[in-house]
């Protein structure tokens, strides 16, 4: 199964490393621009933007699932298996390239 995010890619024909320049927007940027000023996002940014809608309007997310993982890597009680983590980074190479 694709997800939404590397159809995104795959549509705007994107390199593979549009994604790891994308970082958490700050929090507000409304009271960053003043009143009759106007914003042009680069390129990167929109792409930014695109992917972080894309992913937040993703059917299939499992809200509660994400929620506990939140929380156990919070209270420092999750664990990582190193091979399931090896294989999910394979296939999420593989399917980037794809």
């Amino acid at each position: 199964m694709t997800s939404p995010i590397s159809s995104y890619l795959q549509s705007r024909s994107l390199p593979d490393t549009a994604l790891s320049s994308v970082t958490k927007p700050p929090e507000s940027t409304a009271a960053a621009v003043p009143a009759g000023e106007e914003v042009t996002l680069t390129s990167d940014a929109q792409i930014s933007a695109d992917l972080l809608e894309a992913a937040r309007t993703a059917s299939g997310v499992d809200h509660s699932a994400v929620e506990s993982l939140k929380a156990q890597m919070g209270a420092g009680t999750y664990e990582v298996s190193p091979e399931t983590l090896a294989a999910s980074i394979l296939a999420a190479n593989t399917e980037t390239r794809s």
